[in-house]
């Protein structure tokens, strides 16, 4: 069912082998394993065109829009934040006492990395060059709207503008 996503994480399976752990995470060194964390819902649509103008120049146009949210997620890396981490490290998920305060409750929030709009622009010329062979511009422009950098939706990138371009030989 693509309208409840599931939301995978990794975590950390501690290693009984290593005893004199420094940090949260020493006893977790190349021993992550990948768990379903919640559900998602996650809509959008994406369109494309392309025009060729002349027989030698293309033009093309690309909107993206993604509209996400974390349904039921609890994270552990938000929680690990307000917690006692040695507790919270060594223990199976949340101490009751975080569990209680709710911490590490991420839902409701948008999911991280994710642009709401996306924009793609393109211009492609090309011109015969010997035999098979051609010669090529290309221009991309490319947009991104702010996007979160985790789960929590604190701290955000934001709007990405970035252009391409190359002049090369294809045939």
């Amino acid at each position: 069912d693509w309208t409840n996503q599931g939301i995978n994480n990794n975590q950390c399976v501690p290693r009984e082998d290593i005893e004199d752990a420094d940090g949260p995470n020493a006893a977790c060194e190349d021993n992550l394993g990948v768990v379903n964390a919640g559900e998602s819902r996650i809509w959008g649509t994406e369109v494309e065109l392309q025009f060729a103008a002349t027989d030698n120049l293309t033009l093309g146009l690309g909107y993206g829009l993604a509209d996400t949210k974390l349904e039921d997620y609890i994270d552990d890396g938000l929680a690990s934040f307000s917690c006692n981490w040695w507790d919270f490290a060594h223990g199976s998920g949340l101490p009751p006492d975080c569990a209680a305060q709710g911490v590490g409750d991420a839902s409701g929030n948008e999911a991280e990395l994710v642009p709401k709009h996306s924009l793609n622009l393109s211009a492609i010329y090309t011109r015969p060059f010997r035999g098979d062979m051609e010669w090529f511009v290309k221009n991309y422009l490319n947009y991104e709207s702010k996007k979160f950098v985790s789960v929590a939706n604190k701290a955000k990138i934001g709007d990405v503008w970035l252009w391409n371009a190359s002049v090369g030989l294809q045939n």
